[in-house]
């Protein structure tokens, strides 16, 4: 880009729009699971998979999958709580930061058996806003004392008569 003093070079590192989150990591969530134990004389892993999905599809909340959960003889708890989305780990992280609220995730195979979870509630918690007049006033006043304080100092450097003796 030309500019009055010569060229500019510009580069776009990151981009929001007012009101969106700033940090998609920063939302928080609750969450429920479902953790389906696997018999030991238990068929192929797709299939369980696939008996997972067609047991936890109907689930249309967290209360059904916790219930469904109930009935299936789910192991380990079904409620994991409130959770901002950058405190969790790995594949739960990313099912979380995807999944929209009250959709079963698709079954995963875990050490513990199939799991399949679920979000609850998502809360965007930072959201970017527009600066305020107040805000936008107090930001010029800065740079221009900023700019007054350099001018001055600038000055008074110019001004000065140094003596050095040897």
């Amino acid at each position: 880009m030309r500019t009055g003093s010569g060229f500019a070079i510009l580069q776009m590192l990151d981009q929001r729009i007012a009101g969106q989150v700033a940090n998609p990591e920063d939302a928080q969530v609750t969450l429920s699971q479902v953790i389906l134990p696997v018999p030991k004389d238990a068929p192929p892993k797709q299939e369980l998979l696939a008996r997972a999905a067609q047991i936890t599809t109907p689930a249309k909340s967290c209360a059904d999958l916790e219930a469904i959960g109930r009935r299936a003889g789910s192991v380990g708890p079904l409620t994991l709580g409130t959770k901002r989305i950058g405190e969790l780990t790995g594949v739960l992280r990313r099912i979380a930061a995807s999944l929209p609220p009250n959709r079963a995730s698709d079954p995963l195979d875990t050490p513990e058996g199939i799991q399949v979870v679920m979000v609850c509630e998502r809360v965007e918690s930072l959201k970017v806003s527009e600066p305020t007049r107040e805000q936008v006033r107090r930001m010029i006043e800065d740079e221009r004392m900023d700019m007054l304080s350099r001018r001055y100092i600038r000055n008074l450097r110019r001004q000065a008569f140094i003596d050095i003796r040897g």
